[in-house]
């Protein structure tokens, strides 16, 4: 079956069944937890609270800004764009250039060729330059106190219990995972380099020429 055959298949919706059972987990663990429900609430407060601090858009508007950056690069070597102050990754580009030569004239092709096979291939550089851009949001003690409360939820209920609590709060709230979401807008934006064309091919049938 061809994953890419229907509208359907590429949109890929996820189901929400997890919804009706993190209802029934959550009443079940707030009967056992008695007078110490107040736990969940707290334990459950902590997680939306960082959770909230960096989120899906956050990420997107991250990945397009690295984006642009290593293009607007590409640009700049092919003279397209004024010389001007580098940005932080104008020697990542300026090196891989250097590195794989190829026979393109085509000054806009060969800058949208580069910027998306540099993107690609250096995807744990990106990432780890998102991570570090965005630590300074959480405060010290915030995972410390999530995990105090898990720690107290376990000891009344068990940890089997907990963490199928936390197998359906990924399935609801967390079924794209920011940094997912960050690797995927870098590659939507690859993409769209991809099917680029100023003449009769298309700068994915360069590539599949090397």
């Amino acid at each position: 079956m061809n994953i890419f055959g229907t509208f359907k298949n590429l949109v890929a919706f996820s189901t929400l069944d997890s919804v009706k059972d993190l209802k029934q987990i959550t009443k079940k663990i707030r009967g056992k937890l008695g007078k110490q429900k107040f736990l969940l609430s707290k334990y459950l407060s902590e997680i939306f609270e960082i959770s909230n601090q960096v989120d899906i858009k956050l990420a997107l508007q991250s990945a397009d800004k690295i984006s642009s950056k290593v293009l607007n690069n590409c640009y700049i070597i092919f003279g397209l764009e004024k010389e001007r102050e580098p940005n932080k990754y104008f020697y990542l580009v300026e090196n891989y250039i250097n590195k794989n030569p190829i026979d393109i004239k085509n000054p806009h092709i060969i800058a949208k060729y580069y910027a998306a096979k540099i993107l690609l291939n250096n995807t744990s550089v990106f990432a780890s330059d998102f991570l570090k851009s965005v630590e300074g949001k959480f405060k010290r003690n915030s995972f410390s106190n999530l995990n105090y409360y898990y720690q107290e939820i376990t000891k009344i209920i068990g940890e089997d219990r907990i963490e199928y609590l936390n197998d359906l709060l990924c399935e609801t709230f967390f079924m794209c995972p920011v940094g997912t979401a960050f690797i995927g807008q870098i590659a939507m934006q690859c993409v769209k380099m991809l099917i680029y064309s100023d003449t009769s091919k298309q700068i994915f049938e360069f590539m599949l020429e090397e």
